[in-house]
Parts: C-alpha cells; sequence; structure tokens
C-alpha cells in the first residue's frame, strides 16, 4: 500500500500468470484532483509489466545518456517534508527513482552497468542552456547540492540543451512532448484533452519560493512549474 496522506487508499499486488507479469491497481481515491483519467474507484483494474522504450540523448564509446521515452508512472515530487520542499536532494522522487524505480526496472546485470552520476543541482541548472541569468538575474536560493545518483530527474539546463535533441529556449517543443503509459494515467497522470500529452517533472527549483518546481507542459514547454506535493 502507499500511505500517503493521513490513511491508505491505494493498493497494488503482483502477479506472474503464464510468464508475464501483471500488476492488480485498487484504490478508494485518487492520487490527484486533476480528473480520474477514466479510470473508476473501487475497481480492480490489470496492467501488463512492458518493457521500458529509452530514447539516447547522447552517446560516446561505450557510454550512453539515456531518458524514458513516455511518462510511466505519476508521482509527487516531495511528500515527506512539512512543508513540500523543492529541494531536488531531499525529494521522495529522487528516493523513488533510486529505490523503488531502480529496483523494479532493471535486473541485476543492467543494475551493473547503470553508472552513477554527479548530478548538477546548482542555480545554473535552473536556467535554460543559452541563458545562464533567465531567471533572477540566475540566483536560485533554492538550489541544492549536487548529488551523486544512477536515475534523475532532468533539469531545465539539460531539457533547453540542443545538444540532448531539444529546442534551446524554454518555449514549445516537440521533442519535450511525452504521452504516458495507462499505468500512468490510472495513478494520476494528467492528460491534456486535445493532443494528450502529459506533463512531466524537472529537478530544477523556482527562484522565488520554496513551493513550485520546475516541469515540462502538455506543449513542451518547459516554463512550467507545479507543487511539489501534486502528483504529475
Amino acid at each position: 500500500s502507499y500511505g500517503y496522506y493521513t490513511s491508505d487508499y491505494m493498493w497494488y499486488i503482483d502477479k506472474d500468470v503464464d510468464g508475464d507479469k501483471y500488476r492488480g491497481v485498487y484504490f478508494t481515491s485518487y492520487r490527484s484532483n486533476k480528473g480520474d483519467n477514466g479510470y473508476s474507484k473501487s475497481t480492480v483494474y490489470w496492467f501488463r509489466y512492458e518493457g521500458i522504450r529509452w530514447r539516447v540523448l547522447t552517446e560516446s564509446g561505450n557510454r550512453a545518456f539515456l531518458m524514458c521515452d513516455m511518462a510511466i508512472d505519476a508521482q509527487q515530487y516531495d511528500y515527506d517534508n512539512g512543508s513540500y520542499s523543492n529541494n531536488y536532494k531531499e525529494s521522495t522522487i529522487r528516493k523513488w527513482l533510486n529505490k523503488t524505480f531502480y529496483n523494479t526496472a532493471f535486473i541485476d546485470s543492467q543494475k551493473d552497468i547503470i553508472n552513477k552520476t554527479s548530478v548538477d543541482n546548482s542555480a545554473r541548472s535552473t536556467n535554460p542552456y543559452n541563458n545562464a541569468i533567465y531567471w533572477n538575474n540566475g540566483e536560485n536560493k533554492y538550489a541544492c547540492e549536487n548529488t551523486l545518483d544512477k536515475i534523475f530527474l532532468l533539469s531545465e539546463y539539460e531539457v533547453t540543451n540542443s545538444v540532448y535533441g531539444f529546442s534551446n529556449d524554454t518555449g514549445d517543443d516537440y521533442n519535450r512532448q511525452l504521452k504516458s503509459s495507462d499505468y500512468a494515467k490510472s495513478q494520476g497522470c494528467y492528460q491534456d484533452n486535445n493532443n494528450e500529452n502529459c506533463s512531466w517533472w524537472l529537478r530544477s527549483s523556482i527562484y522565488s519560493t520554496s513551493y513550485y518546481v520546475r516541469g515540462v507542459d502538455f506543449s513542451g514547454n518547459s516554463n512550467y512549474y507545479n507543487y511539489p506535493n501534486d502528483s504529475i
């Protein structure tokens, strides 16, 4: 069970059937206030585990920088810290990525070849690639210490870098648009009614308040932000 907020309202069970693995989901309340995505309360839904499709952002020799090519879950950025902090180092989504997701998505032989990365969480990483002082003259008191991670969210700097295949500005960008899995929809990943794209988290904090974290919206615009305790 996921024990969000004050009571448990969502249950999970994994089953193997004829060589395929399935996850059963049952909930009595929605994880997001943005809609039900067509899933009803007090109903059992089954989802088949499938391989993850990865986008190669860069590669050199036998190393590659990979990004998941769709949203496969809906998670809060942070729910442990009382004020719902935008501090990536202390965030619950960082813990989830490097523990729950890491141990669920990869077998041991795959884990062995995933390198640890020194992740830049500085104020520079919260500004676009082509403009280091785009917001607040480049100052961000909510930027946290760098982290050493195997799995991490992209930053505002990375998602506006043409080397990785993205537009150099923060505006609408097709290459930043993502669809989501059916499972993610059941978990509260909000879909746009027109293009069925979803929004997704970046790790970069907003400079003006601890209550906002940057993300990418349905159009691929990275000048977008949300509350850390929301599920996207």
